[in-house]
């Protein structure tokens, strides 16, 4: 019996780009105003849309951790809202998201 090589096409790396990805965070959190994230209900609704993910078992608690503490560092660094709103957002993740998400944790 012989055997017959088979020839495999090699793609370059440099040809292939990934895909330019956005951080969030979800797709079906509804953007209030002007585009992009200039509101501080949008925060507290990406939050939301972080554990609606995690509860319905889309994500993992490490995953959602990960992104809570993305969306904090993109509240902090956000010029379009006040000190006030970037309070709100924080409070409200730290004092509303993540107990939920430490009351799942196993130990």
């Amino acid at each position: 019996m012989r055997i017959r090589s088979v020839s495999v096409r090699r793609v370059k790396v440099s040809s292939v780009k990934p895909k330019r990805r956005y951080k969030y965070l979800g797709k079906k959190v509804k953007d209030r105003g002007k585009p992009g994230y200039d509101s501080y209900i949008e925060g507290k609704d990406i939050a939301k849309a972080i554990l609606r993910d995690f509860e319905e078992h889309r994500i993992s608690r490490k995953l959602a951790v990960t992104r809570l503490n993305l969306l904090e560092l993109a509240t902090q660094r956000n010029s379009m809202l006040s000190q006030w709103e970037k309070k709100v957002v924080r409070n409200f993740i730290d004092e509303s998201i993540r107990p939920k998400l430490n009351k799942k944790r196993k130990r």
